[in-house]
């Protein structure tokens, strides 16, 4: 997709329209929790609404980290060494998190993304995924991968 326009729109969700690469026999509608996309002859718009809220990145490897209950975060092994094993202990996979107030986008159920971009969730093991406004931003295409794999799933 070639971004023509990106706009925020009252601060509730993200609008964007654009060019797509092909050009389409019939208007395709993508309806979720989260968006909305028209894609017709060569051309989509589309809406993702924005949720402000408290999400967590889930970190792979929860062995190499401690967890610390009094400031409820983790860190790794290498830093926890020198706190006192009274403060510390092993972080579970369901604590060892990042933990995050900003605003989000819900990305497709199930979507696979690039190991760069940051996903975050309400709990471990969560099935609904999303990424911040500002990787969104950087990244637009997100959109194009998360369009694509829509159509590809919605066969």
């Amino acid at each position: 997709m070639e971004e023509d326009a990106w706009h925020e729109a009252a601060g509730k969700m993200i609008l964007c329209r654009g060019k797509i690469s092909v050009t389409l026999p019939h208007p395709i509608r993508l309806i979720g929790d989260g968006y909305h996309f028209i894609l017709d002859q060569d051309r989509i718009k589309g809406a993702l609404i924005r949720k402000n809220s408290v999400l967590y990145h889930f970190l792979p490897n929860p062995g190499d980290y401690y967890f610390l209950p009094e400031e409820d975060i983790v860190i790794p092994k290498v830093l926890g060494k020198s706190i006192d094993k009274s403060r510390r202990v092993r972080a579970p996979k369901k604590n060892c998190h990042i933990k995050k107030e900003d605003a989000f986008i819900r990305l497709a159920d199930k979507m696979p993304t690039a190991s760069d971009i940051p996903i975050f969730q309400k709990e471990y093991a969560g099935s609904e995924l999303y990424t911040d406004v500002d990787t969104i931003k950087k990244h637009p295409s997100i959109i194009e991968d998360m369009v694509r794999f829509l159509i590809q799933t919605s066969r």
